[in-house]
């Protein structure tokens, strides 16, 4: 009961000591049950963000391939053999991303910049820089914010030496390969979440190479739950678990006539050769 002036009495009860703890303590269990739990919603958010991505960017590759004779575009655009040629128009996606190209395994100064390359190739089908950064994209000084989230397989553009660990037996000095030489488009990666300047030229050992790597490796190729959103030949989109990208793991250029399934050159993950 209270006192004229809002007092209390000397027996009125209040919170003793070890209530207030009990409070305390079953407020930071809830706490410590939730945020997880608001942090995976979080990141199931952010992966449906990727997968839109990707499917747009399939939808606009699959427009490409209508319009240039069933070929796949390059990973990076050519002129005389150079394997690089500057983007000048400032809304395309080379102009917004430093990207590594040439045939070269390192990343020198003179090899990195903005170039035209696959996503300029189908920027006229999909409109659009964003869809070519994860929302889950994580920056750091070796992964600043203009390196893209997504990498283009080797094997569709056909350009480099390393295209040849696929042994598909046809080459297209000029363009990627036809939709006619790909047995299971519905198996074949084309894009995956690689977050690298090499995007224009994504090696499957460089997907297991992170996925087997530290947990910060993972991040790049693996940011959505422990799993990886790729693109596959047919344009179709889906999210892939680690375990699934780290194996199989050799490294060994694949032979169609005697295929390893240990080679990574030879899974149907990679290969859009294999019958």
């Amino acid at each position: 009961m209270r006192c004229q002036h809002g007092r209390y009495r000397v027996g009125d009860k209040g919170f003793t000591l070890i209530e207030l703890l009990v409070v305390i303590a079953i407020i930071s269990v809830l706490a410590a049950i939730l945020f997880p739990v608001f942090a995976r919603a979080r990141e199931n958010a952010r992966r449906a963000s990727c997968m839109s991505n990707m499917k747009q960017i399939g939808l606009g590759v699959m427009q490409y391939v209508q319009d240039y004779d069933e070929h796949y575009p390059l990973g990076d655009y050519q002129y005389n053999n150079d394997g690089k040629v500057a983007q000048t128009d400032p809304n395309a996606p080379g102009a917004r991303f430093l990207i590594c190209t040439g045939d070269s395994n390192t990343c020198n100064s003179d090899t990195q910049g903005n170039y035209i390359t696959w996503m300029d190739l189908i920027y006229p089908y999909v409109k659009s820089t964003d869809i070519f950064v994860c929302p889950s994209n994580l920056q750091t000084t070796a992964k600043p914010s203009g390196i893209p989230s997504y990498g283009y397989s080797v094997a569709f553009s056909n350009l480099y030496s390393r295209a040849t660990n696929f042994n598909s037996g046809v080459t297209y000095p000029r363009g990627g390969i036809a939709m006619a030489v790909i047995t299971y488009p519905s198996r074949a990666i084309m894009v995956a979440e690689f977050q690298s300047r090499y995007a224009a030229k994504l090696k499957p050992p460089d997907i297991v190479a992170s996925a087997n790597g530290s947990v910060a490796a993972h991040q790049f190729v693996a940011p959505h739950l422990d799993g990886g959103v790729a693109a596959y030949a047919d344009g179709h989109a889906k999210w892939r678990p680690i375990a699934q990208m780290q194996s199989p793991s050799g490294g060994t250029a694949c032979t169609l006539s005697a295929i390893n399934e240990n080679y990574v050159y030879c899974s149907y993950d990679w290969n859009p050769f294999r019958d």
